[in-house]
């Protein structure tokens, strides 16, 4: 019985001894750093510009490292440098955050009379402006049920004032939310042949949004998403299933017409 109070006593003065370790100064947060991965623009990972990412935001230096609230700096750093991509941030003892990140990439754009808005491949804004360069970027249509074409901001009846450089198209927006997996499924089809060069969105019903992709030669196939809102992402996954089976089986196929997937997740190919 004494044996094991004094096993118990010293793990009681083992756990008190660690705790008042790790409530030291040697574990209150000194320093934050930034590792770029994948192809960066060199002046985006220059050390001026990972220095100017980091003294963009408030950090709290002093406070533990335990206690450091990861998921608001990477809000606040996303917020405060558009082209950013948080992958992550960790802690390294004693005393260092580590910021994993990478540079966004413009992939989309869209129009609103003379201003154009781009955005990555998360529907990121990373540049809004005039006369601005859009020949390598993907073109946003917006569709209404009466078959007029429509800005993005006349399509969901919202003012363009209220979106800034460094928002998500998804904030505040269902059908934007509903295909945030867009880029990665598209990814996955993993042809380098296929290049999309349109996306056009179209009012079916009162809360009904349909998506067609058009891509560039040799495939000249639409690809035709009903109802976006229900199961998109199954949706868009067994269409990229089924364009690639078409490719395999009756190639002819994918140089014209218009595969589609139904609410039912029924995909079928159309002449029209």
């Amino acid at each position: 019985m004494k044996k094991r109070r004094l096993i118990i006593m010293i793990c009681v003065l083992f756990v008190l001894c660690f705790a008042l370790t790790l409530s030291s100064a040697m574990f209150q947060l000194q320093c934050v750093k930034i590792k770029f991965k994948g192809e960066q623009n060199k002046d985006f990972c220059s050390n001026d510009n990972a220095s100017k990412i980091i003294s963009s935001i408030h950090f709290e230096y002093g406070q533990l490292l335990f206690n450091q609230p990861k998921s608001k700096y990477i809000e606040n750093l996303e917020q405060n440098n558009p082209n950013l991509r948080v992958e992550g941030i960790e802690a390294v003892f004693p005393n260092t955050l580590l910021i994993t990140a990478s540079e966004r990439i413009g992939m989309f754009f869209m129009k609103e009379n003379s201003k154009t808005f781009i955005m990555d491949k998360d529907f990121k804004i990373l540049k809004i402006g005039q006369d601005l360069e859009v020949d390598d970027y993907v073109k946003l249509e917006f569709e209404s049920s009466y078959k007029e074409e429509q800005s993005y901001f006349e399509f969901f009846e919202v003012s363009s004032f209220a979106y800034d450089i460094g928002q998500f198209l998804e904030e505040n927006n269902l059908v934007f939310a509903s295909i945030n997996c867009f880029s990665n499924i598209l990814e996955s089809l993993g042809n380098t042949s296929y290049k999309l060069l349109k996306v056009c969105f179209k009012k079916s019903g009162s809360d009904v949004v349909d998506l067609t992709l058009h891509s560039e030669s040799p495939f000249g196939v639409k690809l035709e998403i009903k109802n976006v809102l229900n199961k998109f992402e199954n949706k868009f996954k067994k269409l990229i299933s089924a364009l690639t089976t078409l490719t395999k089986r009756e190639k002819i196929k994918t140089t014209y017409g218009t595969l589609k997937i139904d609410d039912n997740l029924n995909c079928f190919w159309s002449e029209k």
